[in-house]
């Protein structure tokens, strides 16, 4: 597996380092990071984790992905910690709350039927899919994290803070790669459940409006453009008005077309005929490459639901690079 670059992984660990700060419901200066002349490496809630150039093992992911979403339960009072109906279920996949995700697919697979089997790889996918928002976020934020890095690398003569600052990256480099290879190892294991899952449900139901709804999120994922046609033109003549349908049309615009502005045009629509649609403004995110835009788009999904792992993980991030753009400036 490729090492992530330096970009991903100091942005990560920016957002990592900034993780207590940009609690949900923060203000931005309430939630930017330590000042940049405070050791850094101290103070990161994975200064734990082994460093090293050998692939993480399991074992080791596992723990790793136990910490951070300790370190993030949702709220004591939510009543969709423990999912009620498969109405739920479908709440949670809209809200596309990673840390909801696993008790949404135990209700599932204990209740048998079509609409069961289809939210069940439904989560799976969606889950793999965060994973890869997280990271790509995190790619186009890594510009500013890493012209500032590079620029104290250059500088023939720091000072002592700076030496600190920068010896505290250094480190963090390290260890947030082990982060950033846990993300792609979860995203991998997610997608490939989802599909074994989704080409189960295909086989079974090959006629029916929640099997084509699924089979064209699921050929989405795996990039089978002419499969998802087929099932986007069959989801057009059974249920012409789904919601569903314009969030597909929206990813793949994105995704197929490479037309960002396209698929915002489409996301916003399907947030106008359901407000609630999370996992709508989340992939909104990924319609921008510009700082300024996607930073709106962020504050949008904060107060949708603060909950988000976007929020939770990356705030800091997005507090973090507002600062270096100001700087830039």
């Amino acid at each position: 597996m490729m090492r992530p670059t330096l970009s991903n992984v100091v942005v990560l660990g920016a957002g990592l380092f900034a993780w207590t700060a940009c609690a949900s419901g923060q203000s931005d200066e309430e939630a930017k990071p330590a000042a940049a002349s405070k050791p850094a490496g101290p103070q990161l809630p994975f200064a734990g984790i082994p460093t090293g150039e050998d692939p993480l093992t399991v074992e080791e992911v596992e723990v790793l992905i136990e910490r951070i979403e300790a370190s993030w339960p949702p709220p004591a009072d939510d009543p969709l910690r423990s999912p009620a109906s498969l109405g739920d279920v479908l709440t949670i996949l809209k809200l596309d709350q990673v840390n909801l995700f696993q008790k949404a697919v135990d209700f599932a697979t204990r209740h048998d039927g079509l609409e069961a089997s289809v939210l069940e790889a439904q989560i799976e996918l969606a889950w793999g899919e965060s994973y890869a928002i997280l990271m790509e976020v995190l790619l186009a934020l890594g510009q500013y994290v890493d012209r500032s890095t590079m620029h104290l690398q250059l500088k023939r003569r720091r000072t002592a803070a700076e030496e600190t600052e920068l010896e505290g990256l250094i480190a963090l480099t390290d260890r947030t790669a082990r982060v950033v290879e846990a993300f792609q190892l979860m995203m991998m294991d997610h997608n490939k459940k989802g599909k074994r899952l989704a080409g189960d449900v295909i086989a079974e139901h090959p006629d029916s409006y929640l099997g084509y709804r699924l089979a064209a999120d699921y050929y989405r994922t795996v990039r089978a453009w002419p499969k998802f046609n087929e099932m986007i033109a069959k989801i057009e003549a059974i249920k012409p008005d789904s919601n569903g349908l314009v969030f597909l049309k929206a990813a793949a615009a994105l995704q197929r077309d490479q037309d960002p502005q396209g698929a915002a045009d489409l996301y916003r629509e399907a947030l106008d005929n359901d407000p609630q649609f999370v996992r709508a403004q989340a992939h909104l995110l990924m319609t921008h490459q510009e700082f300024a835009p996607m930073y709106a788009e962020f504050k949008k999904l904060r107060k949708l639901n603060p909950n988000h792992q976007v929020v939770q993980w990356v705030g800091g991030v997005f507090a973090l690079a507002e600062r270096l753009a100001k700087i830039e400036r």
